[in-house]
């Protein structure tokens, strides 16, 4: 990183005054990445980018003052209209009201990211608010609403949590789907075999984009209209923050083995930076309230 940043202030210095440095970006679950920044403060723009991709090349034999060159090309690109419209007017509340969208967190693993910003607690977890600066190709970006943008906007918390709901509602619309269907297109033919014993009340809910699709469970009617339709309560097992899976309360004798199988994921499966929570939920048709059970 030091070799890069000194090569690319070396090379940018006659085209236009920067700032090359590192910063880090905290994400899910405490999850700290250093990322490359190369600023203007005479233009007040910058970019910001993973150097992991580029070391990677340079181990494997790429010289330095190449990757500079490509970096800085990315640099002096203008970014599309619309991004850069965005970025412009972060603060203005009309430009990215649309924008808005809700990601569900683990509450205890992000405490300090969740006291720099608005946010919803929900049993032990937290939906916090981020903007979608561009959605291009399936790839997402976007940023935490923080206090000081939610102190711009000069908008009361209620607004911002129905607007904020609503636009996730439209933007990742719910999908429950059996297991048997959810885990079908991951696995090839030969472990497709073994799906045979899944049990058929067995759901996954998720969004239609599999993207931060256990944020769906908190959609306004949908573990009610699950569980009636099913005619028991749920039990829910959080197996990333892209999925929540659930199973008929009635066809669950032992809740424990549900909290195995979360812990199980949890430590051979998920990363880090995807797990969402070790506890088991139930949803209680009767006052329509979700609950830690184990």
């Amino acid at each position: 990183m030091e070799k890069l940043e000194d090569t690319l202030s070396e090379m940018l210095e006659d085209l236009q005054p920067v700032k090359v440095g590192s910063i880090y970006y905290m994400k899910n679950n405490g999850v700290v990445n250093e990322e490359l920044q190369i600023y203007s403060p005479e233009r007040k723009i910058g970019k910001v980018l993973d150097p992991k991709p580029f070391f990677e090349r340079h181990l494997a034999g790429t010289q330095i003052e190449q990757l500079a060159d490509e970096i800085i090309d990315f640099y002096l690109k203008e970014e599309p209209e619309e991004i850069s419209h965005i970025w412009k007017n972060i603060r203005n509340y009309e430009t990215v009201k649309s924008r808005i969208f809700l990601r569900v967190v683990n509450y205890n693993d992000n405490q300090m990211l969740l006291s720099l910003c608005p946010h919803i607690p929900v049993v032990d977890l937290a939906l916090t608010f981020r903007i979608e600066i561009s959605d291009v190709n399936d790839s997402l970006l976007s940023m935490t609403v923080d206090q000081n943008i939610f102190k711009n906007w000069a908008i009361d918390f209620e607004t911002l949590k129905k607007d904020a709901m609503k636009n996730t509602m439209r933007k990742f619309p719910a999908d429950i789907i059996s297991v048997f269907q959810f885990l079908n297109s991951f696995l090839d033919d030969f472990e497709r075999d073994d799906l045979e014993d899944v049990h058929e009340n067995f759901f996954a809910i998720t969004n239609k984009r599999k993207i931060n699709g256990a944020t769906a469970v908190f959609y306004p009617g949908v573990l009610k209209a699950l569980a009636e339709k099913i005619g028991s309560d749920l039990y829910l097992m959080p197996s990333s923050i892209h999925e929540m899976m659930v199973v008929p309360c009635d066809d669950c004798e032992d809740v424990s083995l549900l909290k195995c199988a979360v812990h199980d994921a949890n430590e051979t499966v998920v990363s880090k930076e995807e797990r969402l929570s070790g506890s088991v939920y139930r949803y209680s048709r009767a006052d329509d309230q979700l609950n830690i059970v184990v």
